[in-house]
């Protein structure tokens, strides 16, 4: 049986190495205590970082430069989509007389419930039906007045624009929806005056979701990196991503698994589960979300690699060293945030797909 051997690593290597980390640990110092707190300040925090992606994606094909109002279209209407739903739901809230009383974060992604304890609605993500078509209808008329602007600028704007739009609004679904899950596990459906005033669950354990779905999707990229560095011989797709090998690539899905499926059974056992219903009791759900988070994360790295080889660029942006872009640092967690919270929506609503 053939040794493995390990790789010769190179001093640019390990300086690029140490770049990462350091930059990595200071995200961390940045992130963590945000999302700890929540509200205005994880709020604010991810406004910001909408408006470098934004950025970093409409500037990504090199060889055109859109328009002032293309820029500012585009900005709008990805804001659009990502806090369309908390405002909505909110102002449904307050309009049906509900136990929610003024405008709250968390009440953007709470099932409505009026006080006679129905339902209005499931707790869900979703975009803007007029949203959608004022986009592409805007879009397609500036391909037909610009002979520069043609369809396969529209399509990537808008296609861009719709999924960072949900993807960010899945990221603040997964930080604010298990408020209400523990809620409602705690006194169920039928709301009155006085369990207004039921203790809420603490800032910490309603942030316990995300950063399950944080460390399963960056240390995919940390066991891809260090493992294909180490022992990557056999290519995965030389034409979309040339570093990746399938030694990386299972290295990512290992530690990812050990990493994300530890920090829910760890929680479980302390007797912070992330959700109600991802708790000791339902094992299997935990399993199966570490399992294929992974598998999720290599996807969307790949997507954007794709792009960027089409562009003909290394990365969206430079702001971030040894990492590239906002969006080189984030492209998979948005794509595993996003099939993370479609799979709890689901099993929340006891997989009802009509909701």
């Amino acid at each position: 049986m053939e040794k493995m051997q390990v790789n010769k690593i190179s001093e640019d290597t390990k300086k690029s190495m140490w770049t990462r980390t350091i930059t990595a640990a200071i995200l961390a110092l940045i992130g963590i205590p945000t999302i700890l707190i929540g509200g205005w300040w994880f709020l604010i925090f991810i406004s910001v970082a909408l408006l470098i992606i934004i950025h970093e994606f409409i500037n990504a094909p090199i060889h055109k430069r859109y328009s002032t109002f293309v820029h500012g279209f585009i900005y709008v209407m990805t804001f659009s989509f990502v806090f369309w739903i908390m405002a909505k739901n909110n102002m449904e809230n307050v309009a049906a007389d509900n136990w929610v009383e003024s405008w709250s974060f968390e009440s953007g992604f709470f099932t409505i419930i009026n006080r006679d304890g129905k339902d209005a609605t499931s707790a869900s993500i979703s975009v803007s039906t007029i949203g959608v078509a004022t986009t592409i209808f805007v879009l397609f008329f500036l391909s037909i007045l610009d002979k520069n602007f043609g369809i396969n600028d529209v399509t990537y704007l808008f296609t861009m624009s719709v999924f960072i739009g949900i993807a960010m609004q899945a990221i603040l679904f997964l930080r604010y929806f298990p408020k209400q899950a523990f809620v409602d596990a705690s006194v169920g459906r039928g709301w009155d005056e006085a369990q207004t005033n039921l203790i809420m669950p603490n800032t910490f354990q309603t942030s316990l979701l995300l950063f399950y779905v944080i460390i399963g999707t960056f240390t995919t990229d940390i066991g891809a990196y260090f493992t294909g560095v180490l022992f990557g011989r056999n290519k995965m797709n030389e034409r979309i991503s040339p570093k990746k090998t399938w030694e990386g690539f299972f290295g990512g899905v290992i530690l990812s698994f050990v990493a994300s499926a530890g920090f829910a059974f760890v929680c479980c056992k302390v007797g912070h589960p992330l959700l109600p219903i991802l708790d000791h009791k339902h094992w299997y759900w935990i399993l199966i979300l570490s399992f294929l988070m992974p598998f999720i994360a290599n996807l969307g790295d790949f997507i954007f690699s794709a792009l960027k080889r089409h562009f003909e660029i290394k990365d969206y942006g430079s702001l971030l060293r040894g990492h590239g872009g906002v969006l080189d640092r984030v492209d998979s967690l948005l794509c595993v945030a996003l099939f993370v919270a479609i799979f709890v929506i689901f099993l929340n609503n006891k997989w009802n797909f009509l909701i």
